[in-house]
């Protein structure tokens, strides 16, 4: 069990953080672009 569970964790960590960085960016380069 702790094997899938770590795989999973190992898998879906990345692509989260990935996510949330695409969502952190977009807002900050559309402000310096305007300026």
């Amino acid at each position: 069990l702790y094997i899938i569970i770590g795989f999973i964790l190992i898998t879906t960590i990345p692509l989260l953080i990935t996510f949330v960085k695409s969502k952190v960016k977009s807002p900050e380069e559309e402000k310096t672009d305007l300026n």
